[in-house]
């Protein structure tokens, strides 16, 4: 969508076919946005001041209604945002045609072919950060590559610490694509995974039963709730093809969630139908995130052994570390997909945030060893834990050629 923001001390009930044509008294700024989330956040960024309203206007470009050298302006609906302005928003760097598409060639290349380096890519917003995201995920080549589009969604930064850290207003979100979704147990390769491991996560993921589609009013938790088809403990592996990138900070932040949101490898283990999971209950659901040494061999299934120099390591946490409870993940992810124009599909799989995380630091690089999640107390019984394993060789196959 194209819409501009412009404010004047008074309002004229004349349609203008052409910013060119508002009185210039009565214009006192003028913003060309590109997305619902630009639109809304210029709106956030202006300061109260009597006398001056702004009004949004989006014109249709369709066929046939041509004007002039513009579209037909339609008027906000009411339930959007109005804000007082004095002055623009401080200008952001926006990205050259140019440089976008070199920043989207580059990142198509890093999920090709994982194991290469690339450089950090130059992004300065949020915006820019999906703008780039969405280029990545229409490239002809990776999606023939990928086997599809779009298959779920990942929320990052879901806790207050993590936003406030990275000093963002919100949650970020980023793409999920066939190879890197898989069933418990699972086998992943190093290789896959880009070149720096950032961190190791036990999730709640949500398999989607009807598609939520944009809409000018937010999504209910009652509404997202009854979307839902079933509940599953995951493991995230959170990584990048940019090191230099990492840590994660206020200056990185964009650009790595341009790369797919510091998005790795998803294994996802067996569901709770929704209608068998209390919603209420999410919060306090314990979740567990363990590696240990494989097994030895000749070792029964499912034996794990304990690493002789440093043992097993273990991580715990809740329901509650994910912006309050899963589901309020899921709405938040919902609501931003919504805003933009995107439906959440039916069977896509979205993961809600670290509910219980494993650091760099404890996962080594490069090092065989397995991984187990568990949900304990989301269904099935008082006491029964839902489980996800995953399995790390120390080498492994290329990506494309493990299919679990």
């Amino acid at each position: 969508m194209r819409a501009w923001i412009f404010s004047a001390p008074s309002w004229h009930s004349t349609c203008p076919w052409g910013i060119r044509s508002l009185p210039t008294q009565a214009t006192r700024w003028v913003a060309c946005l590109d997305t619902w989330g630009e639109m809304q956040a210029c709106l956030a960024a202006a300061h109260p001041h009597s006398g001056t309203r702004a009004r949004v206007w989006c014109p249709l470009w369709r066929r046939g209604h041509h004007r002039g050298g513009g579209g037909t302006r339609v008027a906000a609906p009411e339930h959007w945002p109005r804000a007082r302005l004095t002055s623009p928003p401080a200008p952001r760097p926006q990205h050259s045609t140019s440089e976008y598409k070199s920043t989207v060639r580059a990142l198509v290349s890093s999920r090709l072919f994982p194991a290469r380096k690339v450089d950090p890519v130059p992004v300065h917003s949020m915006c820019d950060a999906y703008r780039i995201q969405q280029g990545v995920a229409q490239c002809a080549s990776l999606r023939s590559k990928e086997g599809g589009t779009i298959k779920g969604w990942k929320v990052g930064a879901s806790n207050q610490a993590a936003i406030d850290k990275l000093g963002l207003k919100e949650a970020f979100r980023g793409p999920l694509f066939t190879p890197t979704l898989r069933r418990s147990p699972s086998t992943v390769a190093w290789e896959e995974l880009g070149v720096a491991l950032f961190a190791v996560e036990a999730e709640f993921a949500f398999s989607m039963d009807r598609t939520l589609p944009p809409r000018p009013e937010p999504y209910s938790e009652d509404e997202v709730w009854a979307a839902v088809r079933s509940v599953h403990p995951a493991i995230e592996i959170a990584a990048s093809r940019s090191p230099s990138a990492l840590p994660l900070s206020p200056d990185t932040v964009h650009a790595l969630v341009a790369d797919h949101a510091l998005h790795g490898v998803l294994v996802v283990g067996d569901g709770v139908p929704a209608g068998e999971v209390d919603r209420n209950a999410l919060p306090s659901v314990r979740a567990t995130i363990e590696r240990s040494a494989p097994a030895p061999a000749g070792a029964a299934p499912g034996d794990r052994a304990v690493e002789s120099d440093s043992g097993s390591v273990s991580a715990e946490g809740a329901g509650s570390n994910v912006l309050g409870s899963p589901l309020t993940s899921l709405t938040w992810l919902a609501n931003a997909l919504r805003k933009d124009g995107i439906a959440l599909e039916a069977e896509a799989i979205v993961t809600t945030g670290a509910a219980a995380l494993l650091t760099s630091d404890q996962v080594p690089w490069g090092k065989e060893c397995v991984l187990e999640a568990s949900l304990s107390g989301l269904g099935g019984g008082e006491g029964a834990a839902q489980r996800v394993r995953l399995n790390m060789p120390r080498e492994g196959v290329r990506p494309w050629e493990i299919r679990e």
